[in-house]
């Protein structure tokens, strides 16, 4: 999912003059756009995160995959919505891109979590 993903982002980071890197850290994003990013933890990376330079906006983004769904679903939804709320107080736009054919049977999970 990382690799679609990244082709994707590669080409429209091109395409409007936008700077992004894999992996993105604190440290890295720090080092790179000289932009500030406070974390519960120190070692957390992100899939990907992306940088307008002429708005000084970051955007960070995980994506995933699902096969299955219960309780990792559940787990992730819960900690995305975590790092929304973190990441959007510091004016930072956090995407999850997500598919797979599990999430059909998981609507619930991602409404109840993200729209109430």
């Amino acid at each position: 999912m990382e690799r679609i993903v990244e082709e994707i982002i590669s080409l429209f980071a091109s395409q409007n003059k936008l700077k992004y890197t894999k992996q993105a850290s604190q440290s890295k994003i720090k080092n790179m756009w000289n932009y500030d990013v406070f974390l519960d933890r120190a070692d957390r990376k992100f899939d990907f995160s992306i940088f307008n330079k002429s708005k000084n906006k970051l955007y960070i983004i995980e994506t995933n995959y699902y096969s299955g769904g219960g309780s990792k679903l559940k787990s992730t939804a819960g900690e995305y919505q975590y790092l929304f709320d973190l990441l959007n107080n510091q004016g930072i736009d956090f995407i999850w891109i997500t598919d797979g054919f599990r999430l059909e049977n998981s609507k619930k999970v991602l409404v109840r979590n993200f729209f109430t």
